[in-house]
């Protein structure tokens, strides 16, 4: 393979084949981050760009995502400026490097990828995310280069890195230490092969967490290890959330263990004036309740099989291209819809909590972090500078999300538009759901399937609906964690700043009991 330095100066990759050319753009990619050279990635991002049009091969195409995202990361690394840096809240080049990491993983998630080349893409993503404060989420990039290599030291060493953040972001006393323990673990069990460089890191850091597990962190009292269901359903239903990992309990990232099957996240304490009552507790009890009740649409709806009672004796006229009618697919609409909306409640949270003063009718959850409410304004006085990294993980997640705004870009979840227009059907139009969909070919040429498009609707397959319903309640489920440990982390920093010897009254909240609910 030639050497970058010796393509022509041009940089044109015309002449050459979309092999040549995409190992041209790899080498020049490790050239320039050998020789620490901006200018270079630059140049290798811009002739990525142009080749895109060119490869038609998804292996190839996915590869060349993979340099694009790792001459970002380069270019972030040489164009900022000491520690205080890593700490900014917008980074573009970030959102760069994350959307290409995205597009490289939706083909490696296919098997159809070299291993090692997979293992990098998931690993460099959960680097990303965990960087930006999204560790709820790396920890699955992390284990999905695991699960195609045991041994891939760098995605070994830094889920646990992964744990041992999320560890420190907790405030429940035995959560901390299962997550020390088993970033410990996984430290521990980094093999030989790893960078030297990281290694130390590893190494270090294990140091570290045994100090943590020694002297600061409260015994591990055992779990209730309680049967997982009253009923054969109920244990289904409680199996499914544990695989899937959508009991609102930061246990269940650990693993789809029993005493993880129960939803117990609540809110830290909350100081507020004298006369103010717990309107916070009651409003994240409301959130989480929404959660729960959506998530259980969303089994049921996708569980569901044979004609329910309530569908009989409804005439509905046959459309021939094969539409998926029933209470089954409304109950997974449902949860769809019921998911989206908690966006723009926590939005709303967050408006009062921080004393944002953006006015009711234009709080949204993708621009609530920015002055006023407005994208095209600065971020907001309370999280410039703020060094929380729950919060900061909630305002990078709101980046997945694409809206139809003056000022907002789209999204870096590839799938962010997709997810919007589903949103926006529902509400406002009209959402046709397929069991078998016929797609129009992508080069606009006429199919037998023309004469039966229906035009009014948004059309979407059975199957590619509920994917998109599963991707929503994992990316609410991880925006509720960051929302009560980004308020832990703030009430303790008020606390740090209150006056010396000021007298804090203590309210006392209690559980509502499982029997008072209705």
């Amino acid at each position: 393979m030639p050497r970058a330095s010796e393509t022509p100066a041009s940089g044109s990759l015309a002449a050459m084949s979309p092999d040549a050319a995409l190992q041209y753009v790899g080498a020049l990619v490790d050239e320039s981050l050998a020789s620490r050279s901006q200018e270079g990635l630059e140049r290798a991002v811009k002739l990525a760009e142009t080749l895109h049009a060119r490869v038609t091969d998804p292996i190839q195409d996915a590869t060349l995502d993979y340099f694009e995202a790792t001459a970002w990361s380069g270019i972030r690394e040489l164009s900022r400026s000491g520690q205080e840096a890593a700490w900014d809240w917008e980074q573009p080049q970030l959102e760069k490097e994350i959307l290409h990491l995205r597009r490289a993983a939706a083909l490696a998630a296919t098997k159809q990828m070299p291993t090692v080349r997979a293992c990098q893409i998931f690993t460099n993503l959960g680097n990303a995310f965990d960087t930006v404060g999204r560790f709820v989420e790396a920890v699955r990039y992390w284990e999905s280069a695991l699960s195609l290599d045991p041994d891939f030291s760098m995605a070994r060493g830094n889920l646990g890195i992964g744990f041992a953040i999320y560890a420190d972001a907790l405030w429940e006393g035995h959560d901390r230490r299962a997550f020390f323990e088993r970033a410990h673990a996984e430290l521990s069990s980094v093999g030989q092969d790893t960078e030297p460089n990281a290694g130390i890191v590893f190494v270090e850091l294990r140091r570290k967490v045994e100090a943590i597990l020694k002297s600061k962190v409260e015994p591990r009292h055992p779990l209730p290890n309680e049967a997982p269901g009253r009923s054969s359903q109920e244990r289904q239903y409680r199996r499914w959330c544990l695989s899937e990992r959508l009991f609102l309990n930061p246990q269940n990232d650990l693993a789809a263990s029993q005493p993880a099957a129960c939803d117990t996240l609540t809110l830290h304490s909350i100081v507020v004036p004298i006369w103010d009552g717990p309107y916070y507790h009651g409003f994240f009890n409301q959130l989480k309740q929404e959660y729960v009740s959506a998530r259980w649409l969303l089994y049921d709806g996708m569980t569901s099989h044979g004609s329910h009672f309530s569908d009989r004796r409804v005439t509905l006229s046959n459309t021939l291209d094969y539409p998926a009618y029933g209470i089954g697919v409304e109950k997974v609409k449902l949860a769809y819809r019921a998911a989206y909306s908690l966006f723009d409640k926590m939005a709303y949270f967050l408006n009062h909590y921080f004393h944002l003063g953006i006015p009711e009718r234009g709080v949204r959850f993708r621009t609530v972090w920015y002055t006023g409410g407005h994208r095209r304004e600065r971020l907001s006085a309370p999280f410039q500078a703020c060094r929380n990294l729950s919060l900061r993980g909630l305002f990078w997640l709101s980046k997945d999300l694409s809206e139809d705004s003056p000022g907002v870009r789209e999204g870096i979840e590839p799938a962010a538009a997709t997810l919007r227009e589903i949103r926006n059907h529902l509400e406002h139009k009209y959402l046709k759901v397929h069991e078998i969909w016929l797609r129009k070919p992508e080069d606009d040429s006429v199919s037998a399937a023309d004469g039966l498009t229906d035009t009014l609707a948004h059309s979407v397959g059975r199957g590619e609906f509920e994917a998109m319903a599963m991707m929503m309640f994992r990316l609410v489920r991880a925006s509720l964690i960051y929302l009560s440990l980004a308020v832990a982390s703030e009430e303790h920093r008020r606390a740090r700043e209150r006056e010396p010897g000021a007298i804090v009254p203590a309210m006392a909240l209690g559980s509502y009991e499982d029997a008072w609910k209705t």
